[in-house]
């Protein structure tokens, strides 16, 4: 699992407001009327809160604090893998019960449980933060001009490179420096090829022998260019010249040999990160996270740098999505619900303590004014990796995940991968993707 003055939520009020006349994300904003407030201490009772390992670990240290503003509120957090909060929130929905009263909803999918209609409207609160929060991380979330759920943080893709390993190469080892070296794809591939000459160090990871996530770098390089399987108005669209030069990237740099064959997340990955095998990792604000987890000993030896763009002058980053916090219809405690939510996710204060513990980077506008986003960072040898994470999410361009994203996913991999072993052209590769796609979800 989406950034200036604090927004200072009154401790006595809700916001709870009204909106008429709205209309899609795609036609612009929908309009912002007054607000009626609410006494906190009217919010009583249990609240149960659905969530995946990772992120789940970032909000309890925060539940003291959520404690002190709302005494009468009893959460109660159930832990589980990324993997059950997405089917068992599915199957809540359709047995009719059993779903939380809050539930954290990841960006690949949080569509779908919006078709499903496992979500609650939450247009009359939620609408008026729209211009307080990342723009690309509302796409998903809004169907027929209504909200269905609260973003939480925001993934802007970042290139990660061992310094190193660049400074082996005879290569500049700024942050800077590194991205003006890599400011397209075609010069990434060129920089790729002297590493590999000069040092034997392969570009990038690629789970050559499984086929397990061999589409990561695929969605990408499509969604820094603002595309993923689907236009802006939920039509396929995957056999596009865009997807066929996407392809062909990733099978130049593999015949190039510039390509590692590891799974991310495995131990094999993560001695690789820690022994400096790999040149660069492609990621958002939760890979630096990782890394420092998996490879202690690699401190300061890593730098962030900004993505190659597809064409000279392009984007330099990506969304890889990020998560929402969303209230099901099922939900037995609804004011609870939503104090809970817009105390952890509307609320500047609490996004840049977890932040500041976890990488979960927020989506909240206004959370990058703090002090906190330009301290140096020793991991990363000192770097502002914060505050160049600021700038990037800026640039990354709004892209549609949609309710098929998993299905979409799925069939993608699989094409890539056969295209990755030369079963198959860049081109047959895209018009076989989108075949299957549309007969696997009936797209137009």
């Amino acid at each position: 699992m989406q950034q200036k003055k604090a927004v200072g939520f009154g401790i006595g009020f809700l916001v709870l407001l009204l909106l008429s006349g709205c209309y899609l994300w795609r036609e612009g904003h929908p309009p912002v009327q007054s607000a009626a407030p609410s006494g906190r201490e009217t919010v009583s009772g249990e609240l149960v809160f659905w969530c995946w390992e990772q992120s789940m670990y970032a909000i309890l240290p925060q539940l003291e604090s959520f404690k002190k503003a709302y005494p009468h509120v009893t959460v109660k957090p159930v832990i589980l893998t990324h993997d059950d909060t997405y089917k068992k929130l599915l199957l809540a929905n359709a047995a009719n019960e059993g779903a939380p009263d809050v539930a954290a909803l990841s960006g690949y999918y949080v569509d779908q449980y919006i078709e499903a209609g496992a979500l609650d409207d939450l247009t009359d609160w939620v609408g008026p933060y729209r211009d307080k929060i990342v723009e690309s991380k509302w796409p998903d979330v809004i169907k027929n001009g209504r909200y269905y759920a609260m973003p939480w943080d925001t993934g802007p893709v970042g290139m990660y490179y061992r310094r190193d390993v660049f400074e082996k190469a005879g290569l500049p080892t700024d942050s800077e420096a590194v991205s003006k070296l890599v400011a397209t794809w075609d010069d990434y591939e060129k920089v790729g090829r002297l590493i590999k000459e000069r040092t034997g160090v392969p570009m990038h990871t690629l789970p050559l022998s499984t086929g397990v996530g061999a589409n990561r770098l695929f969605e990408f390089i499509l969604a820094q260019q603002g595309l993923l399987y689907l236009d802006a108005e939920g039509n396929l669209a995957v056999r596009r010249q865009e997807t066929v030069d996407t392809i062909r990237r990733i099978v130049d740099l593999h015949k190039a040999g510039l390509m590692l064959d590891a799974e991310e997340a495995t131990r094999e990955w993560a001695s690789i990160m820690n022994e400096g095998r790999v040149a660069t990792v492609f990621g958002a604000p939760w890979m630096g996270g990782r890394i420092r987890e998996v490879a202690p000993d690699s401190a300061g030896k890593w730098g962030v740098a900004l993505m190659p763009a597809v064409t000279p002058g392009g984007a330099r980053s990506a969304e890889a999505g990020g998560s929402y916090l969303g209230i099901p219809r099922q939900s037995k405690n609804k004011q609870a619900a939503r104090a809970f939510i817009e105390f952890f996710v509307g609320n500047a204060e609490t996004q840049n303590r977890i932040y500041r513990t976890s990488d979960i980077f927020p989506s909240l506008l206004e959370a990058y004014e703090d002090p906190m986003y330009d301290e140096p960072q020793p991991f990363f040898a000192g770097q502002h990796t914060r505050r160049l994470f600021v700038n990037l999410v800026r640039q990354a361009p709004p892209v549609y995940f949609s309710n098929d994203f998993r299905t979409m996913r799925d069939i993608a991999n699989l094409e890539i991968y056969k295209t990755l072993y030369d079963k198959q052209t860049p081109e047959e590769a895209a018009a076989r993707m989108e075949q299957a796609i549309r007969e696997k979800t009936n797209r137009k």
